[in-house]
């Protein structure tokens, strides 16, 4: 179900309330040194008016936060209010507009992570290649696809959220789904802020994995743990001290290579009380297709 229709109409007002100039900032267009009503934007030029905008390379504006999200992101409505509510602070979200966040200074904003756009048209091909070409059953991140952790963006490419603080997302892991095999982060993401898990949030296990693909295929091959995915092999990832003081008893399960291994023996020298947890294969989601 898109999501305007979890939103109370004057949720959707306050969201269209919200200034231009804000969204601007947050999405870190730059306005004209010689003309402030005109910004520079990665879908071109515009010219602002209060609540009202004029792409330069049309003669159709628009009007509200959310018809200035869709033009910067390319995308449909409820893509642009997730991405407007990811984007902006709670307190952007009353009824009442408030103060505009020029306010806030220029690193402020540099910090804040906008993920890919979703893409609807695109999910079952990013579906089918986590079943068929990843040998991941469906209900094994069905859920998460629910809850939009996982999706596909416009290329189809799978996209895995990292999240943060208060669930706040920091960045997104990237697996191509074409031809050409791909993986990578996509641009601004912080994986010194957060990571892409999945599991059972009760269990006091947690095993760290090299990617999101990985994460939920060693969640079919050791049940009842938590699964987080550190987005490669880093010795000294964020989650790690938080589980550890939470706690948790922790096992590297990055792959079976060399750079794996090295990293792994890394972070066991540093932190005494982690365990090395090896798959069979060079992966886990080497070991899952190895079932089939």
């Amino acid at each position: 179900m898109p999501i305007k229709h979890y939103l109370k109409r004057e949720e959707l007002n306050a969201l269209r309330a919200i200034p231009l100039e804000d969204v601007l900032l947050i999405t870190q267009c730059k306005r004209d040194e010689h003309d402030k009503k005109k910004w520079k934007t990665p879908q071109g030029t515009i010219s602002v008016d209060k609540q009202k905008f004029y792409p330069w390379s049309s003669n159709r504006g628009g009007g509200g936060a959310i018809d200035l999200a869709m033009y910067l992101f390319q995308s449909n409505v409820s893509d642009s209010i997730y991405h407007l509510k990811q984007l902006l602070p709670t307190n952007s979200m009353t009824t009442v507009p408030q103060p505009s966040l020029k306010i806030q200074n220029q690193q402020s904003v540099q910090k804040i992570f906008y993920p890919p756009a979703e893409d609807e048209k695109r999910l079952m091909q990013a579906v089918q290649y986590l079943v068929y070409e990843r040998a991941l059953p469906l209900q094994s991140f069905a859920h998460l696809i629910h809850k939009r952790v996982i999706y596909a963006d416009s290329r189809g490419n799978v996209v895995f959220l990292l999240l943060g603080k208060n669930k706040t997302i920091v960045g997104a892991e990237l697996r191509g789904t074409g031809s050409i095999s791909f993986k990578g982060m996509y641009s601004g993401s912080k994986k010194n802020l957060g990571f892409f898990y999945t599991g059972n949030p009760e269990s006091k296990k947690a095993i760290l994995c090299e990617s999101g693909i990985d994460a939920v295929s060693c969640s079919l091959l050791i049940p009842n743990s938590v699964y987080i995915s550190t987005s490669g092999a880093n010795s000294k990832p964020h989650c790690l001290p938080i589980l550890l003081q939470r706690g948790f008893e922790v096992y590297c399960g990055y792959d079976l290579d060399e750079k794996g291994e090295t990293t792994a023996q890394i972070m066991i020298e540093t932190n005494p009380d982690v365990k090395r947890l090896r798959p069979k294969n060079n992966d886990w989601n080497e070991d899952l297709k190895s079932r089939r």
